[in-house]
């Protein structure tokens, strides 16, 4: 690991530490639900502080939790009964980091990022109870899209810092970046053809 990578870790490793410390100050006045959205995040942050930049495995894995941090951040959901989702959503984050040194093709790394993304659907759709489903399913979209594309530019901009984002790297990134894109289309267009009436046949 060159310095400025490890540097870089020891930075995240604090911050990490930090996180936990004040999820932990916050933790007696808050929700259930606002306590496992701090858990999560404090995980990522662990996560992130372990990772080692010097080969695609772990571009692979900084690219998820960048992405998973992202995303996680657009939503603030402050009921009981979201407070399962966030406890998935921490399940499938936790399994995604446990497969990384051995399972890490763009494929499989945008299919975590997908499942991680989509494990807060049901939450946004009770949170959002009432509006018209299609509504309530590209907006969810709109704000996951919007994480993931954050998360994405903060990896990038990682990796290049360290002058890694090239080569086998690059290609890598950049596919799962087009595949995660694609499977937000078609969770969107699944969801819109599942809410739409279907066409009546003209009448003779």
């Amino acid at each position: 690991m060159s310095m400025t990578a490890s540097a870089l870790s020891q930075n995240a490793l604090l911050s990490s530490q930090l996180a936990q410390q004040s999820a932990a100050q916050k933790a007696q006045n808050a929700t259930p639900a606002q306590q496992n959205k701090a858990q999560l995040n404090a995980q990522i942050m662990e996560a992130s502080a372990k990772v080692s930049l010097s080969g695609k495995n772990e571009a692979q894995a900084l690219f998820f939790q960048t992405a998973a941090a992202n995303i996680s951040g657009q939503f603030n959901f402050k009921n009981t009964q979201v407070n399962f989702n966030f406890s998935y959503a921490q399940m499938q984050f936790g399994s995604a980091m446990e497969n990384f040194q051995t399972n890490n093709s763009a494929q499989n790394t945008a299919g975590r990022i997908l499942n991680f993304a989509t494990s807060f659907f049901k939450g946004y759709q009770a949170q959002n109870a009432g509006k018209p489903p299609n509504e309530i399913a590209q907006n969810f979209i709109d704000k996951v899209r919007l994480g993931f594309e954050k998360g994405f530019n903060e990896a990038k901009d990682i990796l290049q810092s360290l002058r890694v984002f090239q080569g086998d790297t690059q290609t890598n990134i950049e596919k799962t970046y087009s595949l995660v894109q694609q499977g937000f289309d078609q969770f969107l267009n699944q969801k819109m053809s599942v809410n739409s009436p279907m066409e009546k046949s003209p009448t003779v």
